[in-house]
Parts: C-alpha cells; structure tokens; sequence
C-alpha cells in the first residue's frame, strides 16, 4: 500500500512516513457522528477524503504537533462502512528538515448494521423421520419483519457440503461485511522525496486460485431440498413444509430472509433416520455376466430387540443368488452385516429393492437403481463406397452383429463429395466434454448446414437453434475482463491465441 506513494524505508532513517489514523471501536449508526483520530508526531496540513467505492467527503485541515481530531456524520453513502484516508504535508525547514515531508494513512470505519439485520430462529426437531413430510416455523426475533419481508428454506445432505466445503449463505456477511476500498490515492509528492533515504517499500500482493479439489466420492443417494420464497406474517413467522425423502443421515437446515431494507440467515442441523436404519451398499454399475456382492446392514438404534427379516427383491437385469430373505438377530443398539450375491443380466437400468420387518409391526422399505451397462466405449464405424449410375447399395445384414442388441444405429446418405457429413457432425456432438473449442467445433457447422442438421436428426428451428444458442453463453460466460477466453472457465491457462481467433470467428458468423 505505502510504495504505491513514493515512501521509503531504511535503518536509521526517520520512516516510513506513515501517518497513525485511528477510528472508535464503536461501530456508529447512520445519523451518528464518527470520530477519527490523527496521531502525533506529524504536523502540517492534511487532506482527507472519506471514500468506499466513491469519494463521499473530502477536507483540509491543519494538524499541530499534538495531533487532531476530525467528525463525520454517518449517512446512506457510507453503507457497511467507509474508509478515512488522510495524507498529511509537513513544510520544509531550512535547518531541521531541509527536505519537505509526506506521510499517509488509512483507516476503516464500520457501520453498525443491527438495525437493518433480521435475526431468525427456526423450530425444527433434532430427529426426523424420512419419507414424509417435515415442518419447520420460522421466526424473525429481531429486525424487520412482516410485510414485505420474506425468507427461503433449504435441507442439504450434510456429507455433500462437507465434500464441497460448502459454507452456509449468509447475506448479511456478504452485504455487510467488510468491503475493499475502491479509490487510489496517487499523487506526484513522490518526485521530492530523496530516494538516498532508503530502499523502496516492497509492494505486497495477494492472489487467489482455484481451491478445493473435486469430489472423490460420488453419493447414489443424497438429499437437497429447496422451499421457495416464503412470506412472514404480521407477526414476522413463516411455516416451510418439506417433503424429506428416503434418505439416513443429517441435514443442514438453511434459511436466508430479506424485506426491503433488511438481510437475515441462520442455519442448523437435523438427523433424519428411521428407528431401525437399513441399508445396502452396492457397486455404482455393473457389466452383463458380472457377479457381485451386496453388503446389507441393519443398525438398531431406536427399535426392539428380536428378529428382523430383509427381503431383497431385484429387477428383471439382476438375479439373487442364494434366497433373497436375510435374518437378523438384533439387540437394542446392535449392528449386523450380511453379504448378498447378485449377477448381472443384460444392459437396462434395474433396481434393488429391500424391504425390513420386525418386531413391533416395524416395517420399512428402500429401492436402489443400478445400471447394467456395456463395460466397452461407443464405435463408430464409417463405410465408403462409390456409387455409379444405375447402381443401387444395400447396408451388409450383419452390420450390428457385433453391438450389443438395441445399442446401434445406422445413417446411410448420399454425396457428391467424398465426405460424409452426418457422420461427421454426429462424431462431434458425442464428444463428452465441454470444452471451448470442442463447443465451437459443435456449434459451428450448424450455422450454415441445414442439411448437415437433418441428417443428424436434429431439426433447424429447434434443436439447431438451442445449441447454437447454448453455445455463445457457454463461450461469453468463460471470457475475462481483458477479452481472453479460457479452455473450461474464465481465466484459466487453457486461454490461447488461436483458441481466441477460432471462437471469435465463430461469434462473429453467428452474429
């Protein structure tokens, strides 16, 4: 901050020439005075400006040797708060300080926001049951409420926001918070220093990265719940009714609240189990002639002690190998696990049911998908063959004879050049990934090829249309403020100059 203004520092040497601005810990209100403080030892004339994101006030005062004191009132345009930025100019003297002085200095004043906080509790119970229905009221204890004022409510599966080290949104931090000042202070001062004095100030910089690494797990069952805007009554409460699933561990409850001139949040945890959890840990995805194992588990947390039976059922892809009923002996807060063969049949998304009685009357049941699926990667074959007047082609009989039944498709055009079209783009579109330039590659020959579209089974006014479309705010949304436009995000290192030209290129024919 202070080498941007021509300050120096050394050993021995009277700097750096930084000014000592100090601000009350109370946190004023708008309509409030601030009080700002400059501190000895520095004298002469000061400039302040009172600025955020703008300038809001500026002065010129005359700070004595035992330094000053200097109020603000609090208004609207100071926001969450505001910064004092005050350069003090002491004058030459002929025999003590031959050289004229500058010395700088900020400081940040904070806004008590309370009032314009709502401040929520929520009444939800510790412990729910899952596939049902799940109340939760809400109340604005404090701050503005009522009319005009509304609040969301989310339940999130508590191991994914672990995963994606998710935090609870909180507008108030967001909105309130702390907030970088946006004005330099540059001056020409710096050409009278001597720069003898010393060595410059180093400049500090900061960056930033992309954190977090990607999920190494990847859940088959998971919960993420969303209300919807809620309006809170006169009396500032809301009543939010969710739908909980089929579903065994903890939810983070979530709620955010707005009106016009006030923010809110507060977040909580819920566990969501049955009084007897059953579970069965599968494979993601088999292959047809795969052989597996199932772990089923029964954990007695809350239910009587005696004999549970699980009765696993499957679909018409999955065979049970060995009965499909398990016992369990459970005590009180006992836990067993059993294993159980299955075997894959043909390709087909299929599902595991388990279904647990007990005693009691204890009764639940659970269904989990699975897909059977090719373990070999799509083919794509291409068969050229001239075509003289006269003469007539027939695809070979035994074309799909070495696909898996239901999985091919055949597209048999026509040309004056020997170049198949359709084939072509269809190689594009099933390309996987979204990358910039495979996006534009996809996107481009749909501008012009009508026909290229049809025989792909796309139809031009429809479906053309949309991936065009998709396609520009995909590339537009990856571009950076200096016009570079990344491989798979703004600002990456995949940004290039040919990748640029090529997308360009293509905005410009689609414009």
């Amino acid at each position: 901050f202070w080498a941007g203004y021509g300050g120096y520092t050394s050993e021995g040497v009277e700097a750096p020439d930084r000014v000592r601005v100090a601000a009350s810990d109370d946190a004023p209100q708008v309509g409030d005075t601030a009080v700002v403080s400059i501190l000895p030892p520095y004298a002469g004339v000061a400039e302040i400006v009172l600025a955020n994101e703008s300038v809001i006030e500026s002065r010129s005062i005359d700070v004595p040797e035992e330094g000053a004191q200097v109020e603000f009132e609090v208004t609207e345009d100071w926001g969450p708060g505001a910064y004092v930025m005050v350069s003090v100019f002491t004058p030459r003297d002929p025999v003590s300080r031959p050289r004229p002085r500058r010395a700088v200095g900020v400081a940040h004043i904070g806004v008590d926001m309370a009032p314009r906080t709502i401040e929520l509790s929520m009444d939800a119970p510790e412990l729910a049951r899952p596939r049902g229905p799940l109340t939760v009221n809400i109340e604005a204890t404090e701050g503005v409420a009522g009319a005009g004022a509304f609040v969301t409510l989310a339940a999130v599966d508590e191991g994914i926001l672990q995963l994606t080290r998710f935090q609870s949104p909180d507008p108030t931090e967001w909105f309130y918070g702390r907030r970088r000042l946006a004005v330099e202070l540059r001056d020409d001062y710096g050409r009278l220093l001597d720069p003898n004095q010393g060595a410059a100030a180093p400049v500090r910089s900061g960056g930033d990265q992309i954190g977090g690494a990607g999920l190494t797990v990847v859940p088959t069952r998971t919960v993420a719940l969303f209300s919807g805007p809620i309006a809170f009554d006169a009396s500032g409460h809301a009543e939010v009714t969710l739908d909980i699933p089929d579903f065994n561990g903890e939810l983070r409850l979530m709620a955010v609240a707005w009106s016009q001139d006030a923010l809110g949040a507060a977040s909580q945890p819920m566990t969501v189990r049955d009084e007897v959890p059953a579970e069965l840990i599968m494979p993601r995805f088999m292959a047809p002639g795969d052989e597996s194992r199932l772990t089923a588990t029964l954990d007695n947390v809350e239910g009587e002690a005696g004999t549970y039976e699980a009765e696993i059922s499957a679909g018409d892809a999955i065979a049970i190998a060995g009965g499909d009923t398990v016992s369990f002996d459970l005590d009180a807060g006992e836990r067993e696990d059993r294993l159980v063969t299955i075997a894959a049949g043909e390709e087909a998304i299929s599902e595991v049911g388990l279904s647990v009685t007990g005693p009691g009357g204890y009764a639940v049941s659970r269904s989990y998908p699975i897909q059977i699926r090719s373990p070999y990667l799509p083919v794509t074959r291409v068969d050229r063959s001239p075509v003289s007047p006269g003469e007539s082609y027939s695809p070979p009989g035994d074309a799909f004879a070495s696909f898996a039944p239901g999985s091919g498709e055949m597209t048999v055009s026509f040309s004056a050049i020997p170049m198949d079209a359709a084939a072509l783009y269809q190689a594009l579109d099933r390309y996987p990934y979204g990358c910039s330039e495979q996006i534009t590659s996809r996107a481009m020959p749909l501008l012009y090829a009508d026909q290229i579209a049809s025989l792909a089974g796309l139809e031009r006014s429809g479906d053309a249309d949309r991936r065009i479309l998709d396609s520009i705010e995909s590339l537009l949304s990856r571009q950076a403020a200096d016009g570079a436009i990344g491989l798979w995000r703004v600002g990456d290192r995949g940004s290039s100059p040919w990748l640029g030209a090529y997308i360009v290129d293509f905005l410009a024919r689609a414009q």
